[in-house]
């Protein structure tokens, strides 16, 4: 739907206890945290395990293995709010790192049609150079 919008912000950090990449919702109105069905990412090359990932969302962490839960389905990610993508491992190297983004969402608004189960699906997958300019850690 919107590509490089998700990383417009084009923000990587390095964090004490790993790093983080801001995203801003994938798609052009807000979308409950329940209908995250999963996210994909890569850093230079490497998918990143998703026991490491947690979406910060208005100062909550939530694990991204656990988004797509109906009991966050009245926790709204509004179209122009930046998240975080917040990865607890090493930080990244200083320079310029790829980044790989995959969304993948049921839409609340399509209903599907019989013998179209997933016509309300939606992936966005976008690709990124970001940069780390300096070691500093959060």
């Amino acid at each position: 739907m919107l590509g490089k919008w998700t990383l417009n912000r084009k923000k990587i950090e390095n964090q004490k206890t790993g790093y983080a990449v801001t995203v801003n919702v994938p798609m052009y109105r807000s979308l409950a945290l329940s209908m995250i069905e999963d996210v994909e990412l890569s850093i230079d090359r490497k998918r990143v395990n998703n026991e490491l990932i947690c979406l910060e969302h208005r100062g909550t962490e939530y694990p991204v293995h656990e988004l797509g839960s109906s009991s966050l389905m009245d926790i709204y990610w509004d179209f122009t709010e930046e998240c975080r993508l917040i990865v607890k491992d090493k930080p990244l190297e200083t320079g310029e790192h790829e980044v790989v983004l995959t969304f993948k969402a049921r839409l609340p608004y399509l209903i599907p049609s019989d013998g179209e189960e997933r016509a309300n699906h939606m992936s966005e997958a976008c690709r990124e150079i970001l940069e780390i300019k300096e070691q500093e850690a959060r």
